[in-house]
């Protein structure tokens, strides 16, 4: 059968024959084509799919290789057993006009909730005030396993410590105290400190999660998250702290500011054995620091 072309009106008709040989045709039946050809599916193995619109609202180009996140409501697609509570399902995809290519995807929060969140690489440069919705949210597979989520392969700097030591090529050789395993990087007792080799080379967020262990309201022992410019905070100019709450007994995700200087510190009321997740706005020429102090 020769491909369908796009806009297009297409007329038929059904011809059947018994055993005998006697035929009956029917009528002529007609159906539009779309103007531009549909995104082939990309795996039978999951039953639904959403678009996902990456719209550029800058007045310059968004650049490729920019993480890009989502928001949606994962809650009710698992209550409507559309799919997994464990989130393994979501998948993402991006279709290149030939191809459907399944990306990384890092979760930064918890599955199964009105707010799961979900990171992944853009894939192609967007003009300014423009958009691209060749991106695909699929799921609905309950024999899903073992998502791709390297989050190597989508931001620019990104630390897990999974590998049971610090990367020598991430972070400074002055480590005090820092002890990985298990996922987490331990930083206990006084001081301790965390620096990258991480430059930044323009406006840049960072966040990290935090899980404290003792609950506090405030002054030492606290969570310091910062920049170092060469030995001195001076010229240094930053947005403010803002705090996520992230494991609220309501579900939702609440912000609040902690501060504005060039180096301060998260010291507000936290509860413990709650993650926590701090972000900050880098500027070109800094590295941050993380300490607890």
């Amino acid at each position: 059968t020769p491909p369908l072309n796009p806009n297009t009106v297409y007329y038929y008709n059904v011809t059947s024959c018994d055993s005998a040989g006697n035929c009956a045709t029917s009528g002529y039946y007609n159906f539009n084509t779309l103007s531009t050809p549909g995104t082939p599916w990309w795996n039978s193995n999951y039953l639904y799919r959403k678009r996902i619109n990456v719209t550029n609202n800058m007045v310059s180009t968004l650049n490729a290789d920019n993480p890009i996140n989502i928001i949606f409501d994962h809650a009710s697609l698992v209550s409507a057993a559309k799919s997994l509570s464990n989130g393994n399902d979501l998948r993402i995809l991006y279709y290149n006009g030939v191809s459907n290519i399944e990306l990384d995807r890092f979760d930064d929060y918890r599955f199964n909730d009105a707010l799961t969140s979900l990171w992944f690489k853009l894939q192609s440069s967007i003009a300014a005030l423009d958009s691209n919705d060749n991106y695909w949210l699929y799921y609905g597979y309950s024999s899903a396993i073992n998502p791709p989520r390297n989050g190597n392969n989508i931001f620019w700097f990104f630390d897990d410590f999974s590998s049971g030591s610090l990367d020598p090529n991430k972070w400074s050789t002055s480590i005090f105290g820092a002890i990985v395993g298990g996922g987490v990087a331990n930083l206990t007792g006084y001081p301790r400190w965390l620096v990258t080799k991480f430059n930044v080379t323009g406006n840049q967020i960072m966040e990290t999660k935090v899980l404290h262990t003792s609950t506090t309201a405030g002054g030492a022992p606290g969570w310091s998250l910062g920049f170092q410019c060469g030995n001195s905070t001076s010229g240094c100019t930053i947005s403010p702290w803002i705090r996520y709450a992230q494991q609220v007994i309501s579900g939702s995700r609440r912000a609040s500011h902690q501060g504005s200087s060039a180096y301060s510190g998260a010291d507000q009321a936290y509860i413990a054995n709650r993650s926590y997740t701090y972000a900050i706005k880098w500027v070109p020429g800094s590295r941050v620091e993380w300490s607890i102090n």
